[in-house]
């Protein structure tokens, strides 16, 4: 059964076509909870296409002989990717947005040119997160673009579960560390084709982890086809993700998370109940994510980093965040962070510079006050737990032993962030800012 599509105006409305009235005069049955499954995870488990596009073309890699070869086979593929399971105008835009930042950086990028062009990059993302570019291409009549409205406005706007898909969530984050890896000396200018092969690979398009210019060159350089023991190691990986997206995906028919959209009608136990659930889920997606992309590079011969590295053991906020999407924190600390002064400037600046850094986080993730506020929280609480351990850490420990505090800890930690992250969840959801109030003050018992 072909997937329900939802479609968005230029104006932000959703437009869902209702199920048949028949579906809710009957017993649910296991296809009614298959139909309320989200469309794309649908469309990859009917289809089989998903499989049927990548593997001949990992085939083809490694039989196509020639490091060039190789190069534009993997590059093609990739294009023919992103337009049939990311988005179709992503085909359009990366490639724009790769030969353009390869002609303005240059060869050694100067402060000025660097930070000018890192504002274009921050201004044009949140420019579409904030739905410019799909109003943009909404109002364009079909007498200028035809083509373009035929073959890549509809699917363009097509919403996933009721959410926006975004391609360029972290092309904006490597392309601004390209810039200023140019800039500091840490990378070299390559060759147009290297540079797009990097842009546009595409186990790192949907999602993280994913390679620095640099590193991503250092590979590039010395291709090698994968051993028996990697290739069995990569899809090992690729079929966990596969679970966990799966999974993750499934979590909802369980539990009806969307309580967290309306509080004033549940109890705080209920809310804190679906916060933790949604947690669960928000992690097994970014997991499963990982787990997919780590398992489909290992396949043509690249290694990426790991990305999540048991962050919801951790019993602080600074060990959370070294550990919760790694190249994510990794990007803040070198590009946000440490230019701001680190922690080499006093605890006040120390502070302000947690605080800039994840705001910028917040801002990463969408245009939304929520978004903010969730940045602000979490600057503070690495702010707080650096305060902690460096003041009254060792006295606590020495006071009620290692495994009470890191038991504690733990539990506060966790909970800070389930309760933090319903923001994220309800400022994606489209929920205004007082509502997203609402659900901490109720979840906190305050209202």
């Amino acid at each position: 059964m072909p997937p329900r599509r939802i479609w968005v105006k230029p104006s932000g409305a959703v437009i869902a076509p209702a199920l048949p009235p028949k579906l809710s005069q009957r017993t649910p049955t296991l296809l009614d909870l298959w139909l309320k499954l989200e469309p794309h995870l649908l469309a990859r488990l009917a289809g089989g296409l998903y499989l049927c596009l990548l593997f001949p073309l990992v085939v083809a890699y490694w039989l196509v002989p020639g490091r060039r070869a190789k190069e534009w086979l993997l590059l093609l593929g990739s294009l023919a990717f992103i337009y049939r399971f990311v988005e179709p105008v992503a085909a359009i835009m990366l490639p724009l947005v790769g030969l353009l930042l390869y002609a303005l950086a240059g060869t050694r990028p100067g402060r000025l040119r660097a930070g000018v062009l890192t504002a274009c990059l921050a201004a044009f993302y949140l420019w579409t997160m904030s739905g410019g570019l799909l109003a943009f291409l909404g109002s364009l009549p079909d007498t200028w673009i035809p083509i373009l409205r035929r073959f890549f406005l509809p699917t363009g706007l097509l919403v996933q579960g009721g959410e926006r898909t975004f391609f360029m969530v972290f092309i904006p984050l490597r392309c601004i560390s390209y810039l200023w890896d140019l800039h500091w000396g840490k990378t070299t200018r390559r060759g147009l084709r290297p540079f797009l092969s990097w842009v546009l690979f595409f186990p790192m398009v949907p999602g993280a982890p994913f390679l620095w210019h640099e590193a991503f060159m250092q590979q590039a350089d010395k291709p090698t086809l994968p051993r028996l023991d990697q290739v069995l190691v990569g899809l090992r990986r690729v079929l966990t993700g596969f679970a966990l997206i799966t999974v993750s995906y499934v979590l909802p028919l369980f539990h009806p998370m969307g309580r967290l959209l309306t509080p004033l009608a549940y109890s705080p136990g209920e809310m804190w109940a679906s916060a933790y659930w949604w947690l669960g889920r928000f992690f097994l997606t970014v997991c499963g994510q990982a787990d997919f992309n780590i398992g489909w590079a290992a396949l043509f011969g690249y290694q990426l980093p790991e990305n999540m590295d048991r962050p919801l053991r951790q019993s602080n906020m600074l060990e959370f965040w070294r550990r919760w999407n790694v190249m994510v924190g990794q990007f803040l600390k070198t590009y946000v962070y440490i230019p701001l002064g680190g922690n080499r400037k006093g605890e006040t600046r120390t502070t302000l510079n947690y605080l800039a850094a994840m705001l910028v986080c917040g801002f990463w993730h969408g245009v939304h006050p929520a978004f903010a506020l969730w940045g602000v929280l979490h600057g503070g609480s690495l702010a707080v737990s650096r305060w902690w351990h460096r003041r009254l850490g060792d006295q606590v420990v020495a006071r009620v032993g290692v495994l009470p505090a890191k038991l504690a800890g733990w539990a506060l930690t966790v909970s800070f962030v389930a309760l933090t992250f319903t923001l994220l969840y309800a400022g994606s959801a489209g929920r205004s800012f007082s509502v997203c109030l609402q659900i901490l003050l109720r979840m906190l018992a305050l209202s």
